[in-house]
Parts: C-alpha cells; sequence; structure tokens
C-alpha cells in the first residue's frame, strides 16, 4: 500500500475530528509513514468547496486532495486546450497571494 484515501461522498471534512474509525484509520496510516487523501465529490461539496481545500490543506494529517470527479469540472477542447467549467473549483484551487500567476490563464491550463 502506497497511501490511503479517506473518500467522502457526503461527509464534511470536519467530521475527520470526531469519528472513531476514520481517525483510527488515519493515525494508524501515519505511524506507518503512508500519506493520507481527502478524495471529495465535488456534486456534494457545493460552495464549501474553497473552505474544505483550506481545511485539508492545514489541518497537518493530509497530504493531498482529490477532486471527484474530474469529468464534473475539466472539458477538454480542439487544439488541445483544457477548460475548467466549474468556477468554484477554480477558485478554491487558488491560494492566497497567487492570483497573478492566473491572471493570464484564466480558465485554461
Amino acid at each position: 500500500m502506497d497511501e490511503a484515501v479517506i473518500r467522502s461522498y457526503h461527509y464534511q471534512p470536519d467530521f475527520l475530528l470526531v469519528d472513531p474509525t476514520t481517525l483510527e484509520i488515519i493515525e494508524a496510516c501515519r505511524a506507518r509513514g503512508l500519506p493520507v487523501v481527502w478524495n471529495r465529490y465535488l456534486s456534494q461539496a457545493g460552495n464549501n468547496l474553497s473552505a474544505e481545500l483550506k481545511f485539508i490543506r492545514y489541518d497537518g494529517r493530509f497530504s493531498g486532495f482529490i477532486l471527484y470527479e474530474t469529468y464534473d469540472f475539466v472539458r477538454f477542447h480542439e487544439q488541445g486546450r483544457v477548460t475548467c467549467s466549474m468556477p468554484i473549483v477554480e477558485q478554491a484551487l487558488r491560494q492566497p497571494g497567487e492570483e497573478e500567476k492566473y491572471a493570464s490563464a484564466r480558465g485554461c491550463w
């Protein structure tokens, strides 16, 4: 096993702070040096996505955040263009102070 994925369908990340089973899994992985990532169904996150990403980023127990499902927010176009179709995802992925980095590529990679 190279990492553990905490998969959430309808629970918000703050649920982790009180769920004994989830906490046991996270601590067992950390004790073995296994990275733990949070997998969030975008359709369930709604307007809380930015706050959830921030929670996971600064919590200290997680090595990443999976935005599920990619099909919900990535669009592929001719000539290889890729765009983000969900403004809430684009906004949530930006870290404070990095706005200028994205100014010329707003909405595409």
